[in-house]
């Protein structure tokens, strides 16, 4: 299983495809980071994971997400 670290923009198209033509909606957060708020700056504890201030934006930004296509 592949870590933060070694993930590559091409994995993630990937998996968008298999996602799409299985009917299945896939979000990678990392082409949304200006529309989250995301500092890297402020937002992360260490160079992969975020504060609690960057999860609490990811998760709102990520629920706002949802219900704008009632799935939440």
């Amino acid at each position: 299983m592949p870590v933060a670290s070694d993930w590559t923009q091409n994995d993630s198209k990937t998996v968008k495809k298999y996602m799409s033509e299985n009917g299945f909606t896939f979000f990678d957060m990392n082409d949304n980071l200006d529309e989250i708020g995301i500092d890297p700056e402020t937002d992360f504890l260490d160079d992969l994971h975020l504060n609690t201030i960057g999860a609490n934006k990811t998760t709102d930004y990520f629920v706002r997400k949802l219900k704008s296509l009632n799935i939440f």
